[in-house]
């Protein structure tokens, strides 16, 4: 189960290189996610693999940088869950508007923490 917090940095590593090549497709998925309620299950999925990192942080190569991502993503999409849904639609609207540089910028530091979260969160070796 520790695997799941390096395979969690490689995932994020590959949609920020995703989101530098082709900065169409993330204003696309925020268009998905922006209509209906589903931003509350993207919050939800935040805070399980907050509590994850959590659990796990202790068998990783940096067990201190995994407890502060866990502790910052369980705590930040609760918060983020409080919240009125007009205010997270008019945010998610705002990026939608942002232009594709702000993107490709957003795809390199995602790309840069992913690749930290994949080495951070490599198990230890004996």
């Amino acid at each position: 189960m520790v695997h799941i917090i390096w395979i969690t940095g490689l995932i994020i590593t590959l949609w920020g290189v995703t989101a530098l090549f082709r900065p169409d497709w993330m204003k696309k998925f925020i268009s998905v996610v922006s209509k209906g309620k589903l931003v509350y299950l993207a919050a939800g999925l935040k805070i399980l693999m907050g509590i994850i990192f959590l659990v796990f942080a202790t068998q990783c190569q940096w067990p201190g940088f995994i407890i502060a991502v866990g502790i910052l993503s369980a705590a930040g999409a609760t918060i983020f869950c409080l919240i009125p849904f007009i205010k997270i639609t008019v945010y998610l609207t705002w990026w939608q508007n942002r232009p594709s540089w702000v993107y490709r910028l957003w795809g390199i530091s995602a790309a840069a923490f992913g690749i930290a979260l994949m080495y951070g969160g490599f198990p230890q070796t004996p």
